[in-house]
């Protein structure tokens, strides 16, 4: 018998609320002044999580997978608003971002399948030796 669990929408929808609570803390963070050093600790720490934010791809990849999985009727409307709400607040923070730090635009690329390799021995090799005649 095969018992499966039930899926915790629910619980993801508090995450994905909490990670763009999270977002727009960044975002307030990020747009102090640095007149003070601790405003400067808060700018400088805003700017390195928006950076790691960025390269790790992660929170990326967990929000448009957000989007990817609604269902009409399996998942609630409210999950589909926070997952927007979430893809909307990281791109926004992805603009601004590329924007001030001037470094230019990255896209991922997907890895390539690699290449099937013919077995040890099934590789052909043929000589062709010229004889002079004469």
């Amino acid at each position: 018998m095969c018992v499966t669990q039930p899926k915790l929408w629910t619980e993801l929808q508090a995450g994905i609320e909490c990670l763009t609570q999270l977002l727009a803390l960044l975002e307030a963070m990020s747009l102090t002044k640095t007149e003070t050093d601790e405003a400067a600790e808060l700018h400088e720490a805003a700017v390195l999580l928006q950076q790691q934010l960025v390269y790790n791809g992660q929170v990326l990849d967990a929000a448009l997978d957000g989007l990817r999985v609604y269902k009409d009727g399996t998942q609630s409307l409210a999950f589909l608003r926070s997952s927007v709400h979430l893809t909307y607040a990281l791109m926004r923070m992805l603009e601004k971002w590329a924007k001030t730090t001037g470094e230019g635009s990255y896209v991922r690329k997907r890895a390539k399948p690699k290449k099937k390799r013919t077995a040890r021995g099934a590789c052909k090799v043929f000589f062709f030796f010229s004889c002079p005649l004469g």
